[in-house]
């Protein structure tokens, strides 16, 4: 929760993710991950920058990831393996 609300304070869009099996690989090794685009359609909620919004998403869902919208302050660029 604490770096939910410093991502928002910093005008960064936040919204809880699911923590899926490669979400909590991903993160046993300690690398950033981001289980999805928090605009998409299977997202739970929309993304805000509203510090009571994100305390009851999180009082809801304590163990949620934190997903950041991305092209807000940062774009994502994939690029598949050859």
């Amino acid at each position: 929760m604490a770096a939910t609300l410093v991502f928002a304070s910093r005008s960064a869009p936040v919204v809880p993710g699911p923590l899926d099996e490669a979400l909590w690989y991903a993160r046993s090794l300690g690398w950033p991950a981001c289980p999805g685009d928090p605009d998409s359609a299977g997202a739970a909620a929309p993304a805000t920058t509203d510090s009571g919004v994100l305390a009851a998403y999180w009082a809801s869902a304590p163990t949620a990831a934190v997903r950041l919208a991305a092209g807000v302050h940062f774009d994502v660029l994939d690029v598949p393996g050859a």
